[in-house]
């Protein structure tokens, strides 16, 4: 089973020069082939979107602390929203 993912892995990271190569190199006037690349273009794109949406929710659930900073009306500088995240990851406690 890890040989498999270990390939699956590797396939989606080369999976950008395995399309630019497709794409100089097939018959375009064969829909097969055109339809194959379609597919194997459309399938990295949605693993690719998979990946940004699942990482999203995987931040928002570390740092669901930090989520009422974005309705916080008292933040406007970027020099604020440092301050007030310093003070949440110390405890509340300002060593400064």
């Amino acid at each position: 089973m890890r040989i498999i993912n270990s390939f699956i892995q590797k396939a989606i990271k080369l999976m950008p020069v395995i399309l630019l190569f497709m794409i100089a190199t097939i018959d375009r006037n064969n829909s097969l082939y055109v339809a194959f690349f379609l597919i194997i273009l459309f399938g990295y794109s949605t693993i690719l979107i998979a990946r940004v949406l699942e990482s999203k929710k995987k931040w928002y659930q570390e740092n669901s602390d930090l989520a009422d900073l974005g309705i916080d009306e008292s933040i406007d500088t970027m020099g604020d929203i440092t301050k007030k995240i310093e003070k949440k990851l110390n405890g509340g406690n300002n060593e400064k």
